[in-house]
């Protein structure tokens, strides 16, 4: 009977432990299972993730690259211009091609033949803007750009990703293209008390009155005044009723720098920073601050690269020889005075590092520059003074001779020709101080 009794224990205990090992083979199973589900979901999840951050990434590479298409196509668009007075009108035809082309050659689905004003495909250009600040504004260039940018995985959820850009640029402008402007809006701005015929090449704009008092002013293009008193012959025609010129606000030799050293004088008479003649009997002159600088006419002068900054009332006063060894710019303090008189020899020219700015000086006065026509030219110059004379406030007075006085522009506040017969200001915009641009505005 015992024997019956264990034999039937270990019977229900075998099937007791089959049992159990059959249930937690079956847990594992499960288990298993609900792994495998929770890391497919994952897996899901992070690719959706990836693809995402995919999508977000192109969409940031793509609206820099649109926004860069954009303002590169608006500054293309902007070098189409044509002068005008007093502002500068871009060319709308050329801008809208130009603009549309740039735009192709960087990938944009246009064509070259767009107009002005519509969507084409993917870019817009309106000249004038419709939109911002500088709406209708006609010397300034819009183009806006769209795409719609496939995805990886925001589409599936239904977003649609679309890139956009927009530029504003102004027009180029190359300057005031005036041989003369005169700033003062009273009578007379600019006046000729000089010989039968003093000569502009160029034309010339005055805010206020042009008034002969003796003699003729011939200009070669256009006449621009608010009034002309006197006789003024002008090769493109006078005109009374041009927009205002305003003052083109240049900074001293076109912002650039200073050098601050102690004021000193130099009149070649055994002064401490008195430079050693050279071989051709030159005496050399370096660029600073000067309280005056006086060259008497035995003096043979070469002024270094650079500006020079004049401080005292004596200002510059040029008799004898003087000539540019390189690009130089004359800031003149209130209440001096430049004044080249003599019959030596002068080459003075400027440059692009001055904004072509000659002569600048913050004078009021009614002598504040005054250039003779009776210097001589240096052998292989084209002009005793080579660049912009920039007087705003003061009086420009100017010598005639049949070079010319002053190659590139003189703009004052009044302007005086008081030469002989002969050439007063040849305009060359290779010398003509520059207003920047194209520019990118928006």
């Amino acid at each position: 009977m015992r024997s019956i009794m264990d034999a039937t224990k270990t019977r229900v205990l075998g099937l007791i432990a089959r049992l159990l090992s059959f249930r937690e083979r079956r847990s594992l199973a499960v288990e298993d299972g609900q792994v495998l589900i929770l890391v497919a979901l994952s897996a899901t999840v992070l690719m959706g993730f990836l693809a995402l951050s995919v999508d977000i990434g192109n969409l940031y590479f793509a609206r820099r690259a649109a926004q860069n298409a954009a303002d590169i196509s608006a500054l293309v668009g902007a070098q189409n211009k044509q002068g005008t007075i007093p502002n500068v009108i871009i060319v709308q035809n050329d801008a809208v091609r130009d603009a549309h082309r740039y735009a192709i050659e960087n990938g944009y689905d246009t064509n070259s033949g767009a107009s002005n004003h519509v969507w084409n495909q993917e870019v817009r250009v309106d000249v004038p803007p419709e939109t911002g600040p500088f709406a209708n504004q006609p010397d300034y260039i819009e183009v806006r750009i769209r795409r719609n940018l496939p995805t990886l995985f925001a589409g599936v959820l239904g977003v649609d990703l679309d890139v956009s850009a927009r530029a504003v640029a102004r027009a180029r402008r190359l300057g005031l293209e005036m041989a003369i402007l005169a700033l003062d809006t009273g009578d007379p701005a600019l006046w000729v008390n000089g010989g039968s015929r003093v000569g502009i090449v160029g034309s010339t704009y005055s805010r206020g009155t042009t008034q002969n008092m003796s003699g003729v002013l011939n200009v070669s293009e256009y006449a621009y005044a608010d009034r002309f008193d006197g006789t003024v012959v002008a090769g493109e025609g006078l005109i009374t009723d041009a927009p205002d010129m305003p003052d083109p606000a240049w900074p001293p030799c076109g912002g650039a720098p200073i050098i601050t050293t102690p004021g000193v004088s130099w009149n070649s008479t055994g002064i401490p920073e008195r430079a050693t003649t050279d071989v051709y009997g030159y005496e050399w002159i370096d660029p600073g601050t000067y309280d005056w600088i006086s060259i008497r006419a035995s003096d043979k002068v070469k002024f270094r690269a650079g500006v020079y900054h004049v401080t005292e009332s004596q200002g510059v006063v040029i008799n004898g020889d003087a000539i540019s060894a390189g690009p130089v710019c004359f800031y003149m303090d209130a209440g001096t005075v430049f004044n080249a008189a003599g019959t030596g020899q002068m080459a003075l020219y400027s440059g692009l590092e001055f904004n072509n700015i000659l002569i600048w000086s913050a004078d009021s006065s009614t002598n504040a520059v005054k250039i003779a026509g009776g210097m001589s030219l240096v052998p292989g110059s084209t002009a005793p003074l080579a660049g912009t004379i920039y007087v705003p406030y003061g009086t420009v007075r100017l010598g005639g001779s049949s070079t010319g006085s002053v190659r590139g522009q003189v703009v004052a506040n009044d302007i005086a020709l008081e030469g002989g017969n002969g050439t007063a200001v040849v305009y060359d915009p290779n010398y003509a101080a520059g207003i920047p641009g194209p520019a990118l505005v928006e």
